[in-house]
């Protein structure tokens, strides 16, 4: 957990996976509350839909929940 709040300070790109959708959310949703009292300005997709599997290429800090089927397909 420390890794990933550390990621979330230096502002890098995150990706949760998961085969379960309310686990997925709820990891990303925990995630992002880690920080508090501070506010993640960048993207945040709590489950990356199949329409944009393209977000995973962006340059910018992410942090994005990413389903097995669509981790399977950008593979």
């Amino acid at each position: 957990m420390m890794i990933i709040f550390a990621s979330m300070l230096y502002e890098r790109r995150i990706i949760f996976t998961s085969k379960k959708l309310k686990r997925l959310s709820a990891c990303v949703q925990s995630a992002n509350d880690v920080i508090y009292p501070m506010i993640w300005q960048h993207i945040f997709i709590p489950v990356l839909p199949m329409a944009l599997i393209d977000y995973l290429l962006a340059p910018m800090p992410f942090l994005i929940g990413v389903p097995d089927e669509v981790m399977k397909v950008s593979d």
